[in-house]
């Protein structure tokens, strides 16, 4: 696919923001909840229209998205055959848990057999609300309460799931209510045995862990990324104590890295997984999968009624777009040009800017690539952002520009890009 409109580089027409986006800040500020989104006198555009790797705002301005707006739209905004499943699906909501539609089964078959058999599954919408169905479902098996996370770890910011989610900033003055389920391992990048070694004296210790609970590459921790060594090693110390092993893959699965799962691809066993974002490019869908006894156990037979559900659990247009995104990316072998591009892109960040000062290091997997800077980069964001690039700050200190493109770009948006960016940080 490379149909001119949603290939095209960046034409900025006004002043970034515009007068109109200018004019929809000031009336978000009068009705929203002041912590929610950012605002100052360069910051934020407000969205108009999307098509595939292009942005449009409301001032008429066009831009380059290299963010797939947090990861989510994997094949592009508004994807043609995805458009067409929204005008024709016959029904757009049925009932989950009681008299669902066909779209609900399906994919959840397809998902069993991609992540290799012996999988259940429960959907969700939010990746905080598929991390949340693990923790009931490792509880409900293990009958153990608590969970151990890692520094840095990102996994939603619903009540439950912010008890792993590990940075203060989003527990401020909810600090006496959280945090009774975690137990918090530092994350050692240049010291994976010393991280092995901190998890085993836990485990030794502590008689009420249930599971491990990890993002095989941390996201908003800033593309920070376990070792294929250090994940083989945690599969068995978690067989050793006979405590799960769950992954948070609403960043990492869904074809981000190339694969549908990232651990599975570096050959890990576990028990439990959460995929999202991508999953459904755009629409709100999320799956807890789990290997079939803890699922039975866990989730035994209903009686009648769901002891656990949402209102729009199994949505037949999510579930139905679900399918076509994998039929897509299988389809047109998207997950092979992530992997192989990725690589390529990875290279040419590294070529380019290897003689900038203030660049520790540049890393990722497939199409979720950091460089992290030694100092916060949101100036640097707004900067891309008046040349026509939307991207995104991460890590504990936003000292890390996220680089999570559409799996449609291109090497020529691509290397323009890069281009740009070695402009903007000299």
């Amino acid at each position: 696919m490379n149909t001119m409109k949603g290939f095209e580089h960046p034409i900025i027409k006004t002043s970034i923001p515009g007068k109109l986006s200018r004019g929809w800040v000031k009336r978000m500020q009068d009705v929203e909840a002041p912590n929610i989104t950012y605002t100052d006198k360069d910051f934020p555009v407000f969205i108009k229209s999307a098509f595939l790797n292009n942005v449009w705002d409301v001032d008429g301005n066009m831009f380059l998205d290299l963010t797939s707006f947090f990861g989510v739209a994997s094949i592009g905004h508004r994807h043609p055959k995805v458009q067409k499943i929204v005008k024709e699906l016959d029904i757009y909501h049925g009932m989950g848990d009681v008299h669902p539609t066909p779209y609900k089964v399906m994919l959840l078959e397809k998902l069993n057999a991609l992540l290799g058999g012996g999988f259940m599954g429960i959907f969700a919408q939010s990746g905080s609300e598929a991390v949340e169905t693990c923790i009931k479902t490792q509880m409900l098996y293990t009958h153990k309460p608590k969970i151990v996370v890692f520094e840095d770890a990102y996994h939603g910011l619903g009540f439950g799931a912010m008890n792993l989610t590990q940075r203060k900033y989003f527990k401020e003055g909810l600090e006496p209510y959280t945090g009774q389920w975690v137990y918090t391992l530092p994350f050692l990048e240049n010291n994976e045995e010393q991280m092995l070694n901190n998890l085993i004296r836990l485990l030794e210790d502590k008689k009420d862990i249930g599971m491990v609970f990890l993002e095989p590459i941390q996201g908003r921790g800033g593309i920070r990324i376990f070792s294929n060594r250090f994940l083989k090693n945690l599969r068995t110390l978690t067989k050793d104590f006979s405590v799960l092993l769950g992954f948070d893959e609403i960043f990492t699965g869904s074809y981000r890295t190339g694969y549908i799962s990232y651990a599975k691809a570096m050959g890990i066993d576990f028990d439990l997984i959460t995929l999202g974002k991508g999953l459904s490019s755009q629409f709100p869908l999320s799956v807890c999968m789990g290997k079939r006894k803890i699922m039975e156990i866990a989730w035994p037979k209903s009686r009648g009624e769901a002891k656990h559900t949402y209102t729009f659990l199994g949505h037949p247009l999510f579930t139905r777009v679900g399918l076509a995104v994998l039929d897509i990316i299988e389809q047109e072998k998207l997950h092979e040009k992530v992997r192989r591009k990725g690589k390529e892109y990875i290279d040419m960040l590294k070529e380019t800017l290897k003689n900038k000062k203030g660049i520790r290091d540049i890393r990722g997997a497939g199409f979720m690539i950091g460089i992290e800077f030694e100092y916060n980069v949101f100036e640097l964001v707004k900067k891309l952002l008046k040349k026509g690039y939307i991207t995104l700050p991460a890590g504990n200190k936003g000292h890390v520009l996220e680089i999570i493109p559409t799996f449609y770009i291109t090497d020529e948006l691509f290397t323009r890009f890069v281009e740009v960016l070695d402009g903007v940080i000299e």
